[in-house]
């Protein structure tokens, strides 16, 4: 059996770059000739490496079309004609991406081995998926005995052809439209088994994210807009939606055609939006992890009635003390309850609340056949009957089958490993799994049957294969980070509306990054809601000039806009324009008079402004008011600092050193204090300890001849002359390298 070497993969690798460069290429100048020469130069390079017969076709067509246009002739469908040969020449390359794949990469070269003989003929497929369902409906007629082992091989026979199946679709090349048409048209039937219909359409998906495919993407929307299904449906819309996502598919018209036509359907674009905040809950699952790790699991724990000892698990022994001891068991009961809700409640929300304990539990063989993480959960999969059958015929596993909170690719993680343990499990708690005692005790928010809940659970399986496979980085990661389809240019003509719904939320969860893609995409500098945005991403980008334009615009359009009021203020404010931030944080302190962080940055505005008594009074009320407020307290000491009060501003500073959320400028403004005073050893000492503490935190970092120069303002009021403060400059830092 021929492999693939080191040396052949990172060639295959290098290959499939330029192929992808190339196309990239075409799309953006629609040159035909220009990537028929950088073919060519490929194939002078890596001889054998793709197939070129229909490359020849496609220059044997051009090459006519040109020798025309030599002669003089004018052609009113040149022009359509060019642009047929631009797309083919784009499926040419897409193929010749496959083809390297197919023969170079070791992930996918396995897969052709196994679907050497496996045709991509819809008619033959829906024969084999159809004479399945009978030959399953037909096995009630057997006896017991022979319908066991008729059931054990017909399942052992389809898993085969539809692993094969899976990986033909995967590793196929471009389809055409009556290929793609006669496959919608397949998944969509009644007639074959769903869960049929549901694995091929996560092939076509993952195809598409292999190598971008305009045709399977169509064929993705006709099984979304022709199935009764729900849960085909929705494995559709995923798959749709990521494809497009991922690919404008820029050279075919059709399939930005296809899907406006979706998207003209408000229900459509519900859906689309609420995939788009689905897929963001997947992005969180690390982050949810740790909440679950440090904040909710610890309590559970020390609350169960069973321990883990090298024996296995077993039940705790009753104390007859502790009913004496600790009387309160319904108060740990409480806590192990509200623990739980915890969890339901972020179930509730989105969260993907298992991918942390599951992420473990990849590593069975079970994982190693691609189609098995996204197929279906059922008992009769022929790679799970070498398992306990008292477990795997259990109530506990049927219920888990029909309304378990995993999913599928979970569900059979569970059940492969608490069948490893099954056995030293205590009786009791295998007699209660048998008899479907056992219950999660984890609600779903949607409902069994709802779409949020079925898409939830499909993206989960689809999270799971994009960051645990060892074959992930082949296709493209539609939970990467940094992505947010909805800024793809085919949604952005018709989802507006939704795309600011989603910027509420991307704002929610602080997703900044991503928010300011999906700003990008739809900005109008004539919409309100934009202008508002623009300005709190620009704040939190520290972008003050952009913020201020943002904010500037915006109250032209509504004078009395308070959240442009507010972040104008804080633009002015961090450029240094203390007279104007002053103006708007007394206009927001008007109208909210109890607000104690417009009143603070009043008070440190005012006093930048030299308007230091003001800012006193208003300092020394706030102290009254809030005496634990440490920005209250640092703006007070610096309205003392500069008003020459520097026993008084040192007092309050030395307070703040000595709090655990003590900031490097406490240390700084310390030093101030006592340089002021003439106490200069001590004032060095602070200085570098206020630089120490600024190289600690990166995003703060100056040097001392930096923080001088930004204090300029300060030691020009207390005549500190050039010399001294380069003098100063020196001194700290000889003290930092001692």
């Amino acid at each position: 059996m021929q492999t693939v070497n080191d040396q052949q993969q990172k060639d295959g690798v290098e290959l499939i770059q330029q192929i992808a460069n190339l196309h990239g290429q075409l799309v953006e100048s629609h040159d035909f000739a220009q990537a028929l020469q950088g073919i060519r130069l490929l194939q002078g390079q890596t001889p054998g490496a793709f197939s070129s017969e229909a490359l020849e076709e496609f220059e044997n067509d051009y090459r006519l079309m040109a020798d025309f246009m030599l002669k003089g002739f004018k052609d009113p469908q040149r022009n359509a004609l060019y642009g047929r040969l631009v797309r083919g020449m784009s499926s040419l390359l897409r193929n010749m991406e496959v083809e390297v794949e197919r023969k170079y990469d070791p992930f996918f070269s396995p897969l052709v081995r196994l679907t050497a003989s496996t045709k991509l003929d819809p008619t033959g497929i829906e024969q084999k998926l159809v004479k399945h369902v009978q030959d399953v409906a037909m096995l009630s007629l057997d006896e017991e005995q022979v319908r066991q082992q008729r059931s054990k091989e017909l399942y052992e026979a389809h898993f085969n052809f539809m692993r094969n199946l899976f990986n033909a679709i995967v590793v196929s090349s471009q389809w055409n439209a009556d290929m793609a048409h006669d496959m919608a048209r397949l998944l969509s039937s009644p007639t074959i088994d769903a869960m049929d219909a549901l694995t091929l359409v996560s092939a076509i998906t993952m195809a598409t994210l292999n190598v971008p495919d305009p045709q399977k993407a169509i064929a993705l929307t006709e099984v979304f807009s022709l199935a009764d299904d729900e849960a085909i449906r929705q494995r559709a819309l995923v798959g749709w939606v990521f494809a497009v996502g991922n690919d404008g598919f820029a050279l075919f018209p059709e399939v930005g055609e296809r899907v406006a036509d979706l998207l003209a359907k408000p229900e459509v674009r519900k859906e689309v939006l609420q995939l788009q905040k689905q897929v963001v809950f997947c992005q969180n699952a690390a982050r949810d992890q740790e909440t679950l790790r440090n904040d909710i699991m610890p309590n559970i724990m020390k609350n169960q009635n069973f321990e883990v000892s090298r024996f296995g698990i077993k039940e705790k022994e009753e104390d007859p003390m502790m009913d004496i001891l600790h009387p309160d068991d319904d108060r740990k009961m409480e806590e192990l309850e509200a623990s739980f809700q915890k969890i339901s409640d972020m179930q509730k929300r989105g969260a993907d609340i298992y991918f942390g304990g599951f992420s473990h539990m990849k590593r069975f063989s079970f994982f190693y056949t691609l189609c098995n993480w996204f197929m279906p959960f059922y008992t009769e999969h022929p790679q799970l009957q070498h398992l306990t059958q008292g477990l795997l015929q259990s109530n506990f596993i049927k219920q888990l089958m029909l309304h378990g909170p995993f999913c599928d690719s979970d569900k059979y993680s569970f059940t492969l490993g608490v069948s490893s343990v099954f056995s030293s499990l205590p009786e009791s708690l295998r007699n209660m799994m048998e008899q479907g005692e056992l219950q999660s005790g984890m609600p779903e928010g949607d409902g069994p049957q709802g779409k949020a809940y079925i898409r939830r659970k499909y993206l989960q399986d689809l999270y799971r294969f994009a960051m645990l496979n060892d074959g992930r980085k082949r296709f493209a990661n539609p939970f990467d980070e940094n992505h947010v389809f909805l800024s793809a240019p085919i949604f952005t003509h018709a989802m507006a509306d939704e795309a600011r719904n989603m910027q509420l939320f991307l704002l929610k969860q602080k997703k900044f990054a991503l928010l300011s893609a999906l700003l990008q995409a739809y900005y109008d500098a004539q919409n309100a809601d934009d202008l508002r945005m623009e300005g709190c991403v620009a704040l939190h980008f520290k972008q003050y000039a952009k913020a201020e334009k943002a904010c500037r615009q915006l109250l032209r359009m509504q004078p009395h806009d308070e959240q442009a009021i507010r972040s104008l203020a804080q633009a002015c404010f961090h450029q240094a324009h203390f007279e104007e931030a002053a103006k708007h944080y007394r206009a927001m302190l008007a109208l909210h008079p109890d607000n104690r962080n417009c009143a603070l940055y009043l008070s440190v505005s005012l006093l930048n402004c030299g308007k230091a008594d003001e800012a006193r009074q208003m300092l020394f009320k706030l102290h009254y008011e809030h005496p634990d407020d440490l920005n209250v307290k640092r703006a007070l000491a610096w309205a003392e600092l500069w008003m020459k009060n520097t026993q008084q501003a040192y007092s309050i500073y030395t307070t703040l050193l000595a709090s655990d959320k003590r900031v490097a400028t406490d240390s700084v403004n310390a030093a101030y204090c006592c340089w002021f005073e003439g106490r200069i050893d001590e004032a060095v000492r602070l200085m570098a300890g206020g630089m120490a503490a600024y190289k600690s935190a990166p995003r703060q970092t100056l040097t001392v001849r930096e923080q001088l120069a930004a204090d300029k303002a300060l030691l020009d009021r207390y005549e500190v002359d050039e010399a001294d403060r380069k003098i100063m400059a020196d001194l700290v830092e000889r003290h930092r390298e001692q």
